[in-house]
């Protein structure tokens, strides 16, 4: 009898299952702290003392610089006026009132010469005629503010004007915004930032101008300033005081 063979049976193909993806773990976060009553309590008192510390340091550079600007305009004014009189030449007020003065004199002098009796009459008119401008010196009218400035206003030195946080305000340890300030009334406090907050006082975000130069164009009394007249001015205060 024939030997049979069964036919050789086909492989399975071997299956491999997908790696599965990994399932990515739930982000967490920290939730936001909630500030606690002291940290609240301090934001208060930080926020009035900061604003209260900006006002402070505004209202002194600005009185410095109204001060420094008022003076300006004030000398200024003054010149004006005590230029045209004073003036030192022929076209100087006092100095044409002496001289129309001396003339009225010396015509006074004649008219009180021709009065005379004749006997006294030409030596009367001679005596006039022989009197020289110095003879009426005396009598000759003066504006003591022409040859004695005592009367000029002095500039006053204030000591708070001079102060370097005023002079430079980003250097002034007492106003708010300035690394100074922080530096001296939060530094303990600025690593626990629960405790300090961020400043909100205006000078925080923009701190008062420097008083000088004062008065470019218009002063705090608000006039206008001519630069010329109050380097005159300045000069004869200088020699005032």
């Amino acid at each position: 009898m024939p030997m049979t063979t069964s036919p050789t049976p086909t492989p399975t193909p071997m299956t491999t299952s997908p790696t599965p993806a990994p399932t990515p773990a739930p982000m967490t976060t920290s939730p936001t702290p909630t500030p606690t009553p002291i940290a609240n309590a301090c934001k208060v008192k930080q926020d009035l003392m900061d604003e209260t510390a900006c006002s402070q340091g505004r209202q002194q550079v600005k009185a410095c610089k109204n001060y420094d600007c008022c003076y300006d305009y004030v000398n200024m004014s003054l010149y004006q006026e005590w230029e045209p009189i004073c003036r030192n030449d022929a076209s100087g007020i006092l100095v044409n009132l002496r001289e129309q003065y001396y003339g009225v004199l010396r015509i006074e002098c004649l008219i009180d010469a021709l009065g005379r009796p004749d006997s006294q009459r030409a030596a009367a008119v001679n005596a006039c005629a022989a009197r020289n401008r110095d003879s009426y010196a005396a009598q000759l009218p003066v504006i003591p503010e022409c040859t004695n400035s005592s009367f000029w206003p002095r500039h006053r030195d204030y000591t708070e004007c001079k102060d370097p946080g005023t002079l430079d305000p980003t250097r002034d340890e007492d106003v708010s915004g300035t690394d100074a300030y922080r530096a001296k009334y939060y530094y303990p406090l600025v690593a626990q930032s629960r405790y300090y907050q961020t400043c909100t006082s205006q000078c925080c975000y923009q701190l008062p101008d420097p008083p000088a130069p004062t008065c470019p164009d218009v002063c705090a009394c608000g006039k206008s300033v001519s630069p010329s007249l109050l380097e005159e001015g300045a000069k004869l205060a200088a020699v005032t005081v």
